[in-house]
């Protein structure tokens, strides 16, 4: 049993059932999905990309091959 300060505490858990990395930043909620995992979830057993193209929604690429590997969900918080 422990005990844990959020205010002040970072934790991501990242694994093949969780490849998201979540965090809360001035405000807003941020959580980055690598590209790859997202083209291996199978979506009604189509096994298509579900690449989303929409507000709060930024592609994350690498700059030397400019290749897209991940998606950044903003949110801001309700507080």
């Amino acid at each position: 049993v422990t005990t844990l300060d959020w205010d002040n505490s970072f934790v991501s858990v990242y694994s093949a059932d969780n490849p998201n990395l979540l965090f809360d930043m001035n405000g807003f909620e941020v959580r980055i999905q690598p590209i790859c995992a997202k083209q291996n979830a199978v979506i009604g057993g189509t096994g298509a990309s579900t690449t989303t193209y929409k507000d709060g929604v930024w592609n994350l690429q690498n700059e030397t091959t400019k290749e897209m590997t991940a998606q950044a969900h903003l949110r801001v918080e309700e507080e």
